[in-house]
């Protein structure tokens, strides 16, 4: 009998962009599903959510646990989304206990006013 051939180690995912991506399937569904498998991957260093339409206080949450428990994260863009103060106070973890972020966008959101900043 032969082995199986070893496992192929993945290289980690340090970059991850959806830059204007729209989703065939709804949004929510989207975010719950990468949310949900996110919180596996550990060395993310960039996320951008840039310019994807109807990611508000929902989507946020969804991808809460992951922001919550990454450490490695140094840049988030979340340009022209829509959600609000009250979606910040859901990854309040993140923002407290990730001392790698170096860069921050929030642009072109018109909800976040000066409560979330």
């Amino acid at each position: 009998e032969t082995s199986p051939p070893p496992k192929k180690r993945r290289r980690p995912i340090e970059h991850l962009g959806f830059l204007g991506c729209r989703f065939c399937d709804d949004t929510r569904k989207v975010f719950r599903l990468l949310g949900h498998k996110l919180r596996r991957i550990r060395d993310v260093h960039d996320l951008a959510i840039h310019g994807v339409p109807n990611v508000g206080n929902e989507e946020l949450a969804l991808l809460a646990p992951f922001l919550n428990g990454n450490s490695t994260l140094r840049s988030l863009d979340l340009t022209g989304t829509t959600f609000d103060a009250q979606a910040i106070e859901g990854v309040d973890r993140f923002f407290r206990r990730n001392s790698s972020l170096e860069r921050l966008v929030l642009g072109e959101n018109q909800c976040v006013g000066d409560e979330g900043v």
